[in-house]
């Protein structure tokens, strides 16, 4: 013998499924009322000249009665949002809704990530940039103070700086791997960059301004440091 579920309608499409296919809403519903209303009584002890006679008014009520109605999932969500939500009950077009809702949410984070990465390149070439023509410019007004093999080692760092700024000319921030590679290879060139042009650089005076140039915040905190010493 096949076993079958009882079948309801829904209470607003009228739409006929299986009960385990609906979702139940008990409430209670008034079902009637009644008006005013009043009677006229006497006493069935003592006397008959002695029996009390006595009134009764009654005022108007009304009349419910618990009842379940039965829905689809569609008409569920619409009529009773706050018991479909707390049922974790969601129609097709609730599960559209959030699905689109999320992959608009990915694609604002990506490009969130992507003007990021944008940002962080450009300011990385600009600091690169920006410390080739520190150095060029020093050699060039103090080049009296550099010997040759200093200068040539300083070339070098500057011409492998410029290789990889040339090398990370094209980037558009859209790849994230190349985008450490490229970053990565131009941060390492630079601090580099940096360390030759210290070691190759025998005057006290010009290593400490390139220092200060290159690392203000050290000197700031130094200063802050000193300075609260000589206070206390």
């Amino acid at each position: 013998m096949v076993q079958k579920y009882a079948r309801a309608a829904c209470n607003n499409c009228h739409l006929r499924l299986p009960k385990p296919y609906l979702h139940s809403v008990t409430a209670k519903e008034q079902t009637g009322s009644s008006g005013w209303g009043y009677s006229l009584g006497r006493s069935v002890y003592g006397k008959k000249k002695s029996k009390g006679t006595s009134a009764r008014f009654y005022s108007p009520r009304k009349r419910y009665t618990l009842k379940t109605r039965w829905y689809c999932t569609n008409c569920f969500v619409v009529k009773h949002p706050r018991v479909a939500s707390s049922r974790g009950v969601k129609s097709k077009k609730q599960i559209e809704q959030e699905a689109l809702k999320r992959e608009r949410q990915i694609k604002e984070r990506k490009r969130k990530e992507r003007e990021n990465r944008k940002k962080s390149f450009k300011r990385s070439k600009e600091g690169a940039v920006k410390l080739r023509s520190h150095i060029q410019e020093q050699i060039k007004k103090n080049k009296q103070k550099f010997s040759k093999s200093n200068i040539n080692n300083i070339n070098l760092g500057i011409q492998k700086l410029n290789d990889a700024i040339e090398t990370a000319n094209p980037f558009t921030g859209e790849n994230e791997q190349r985008f450490n590679a490229l970053n990565n290879r131009l941060v390492t060139k630079t601090k580099s960059l940096k360390s030759t042009f210290y070691s190759n650089c025998t005057n006290l005076k010009l290593k400490l301004l390139f220092s200060f140039w290159t690392d203000p915040w050290k000197w700031s905190v130094a200063g802050i440091i000193l300075l609260g010493v000589l206070i206390s």
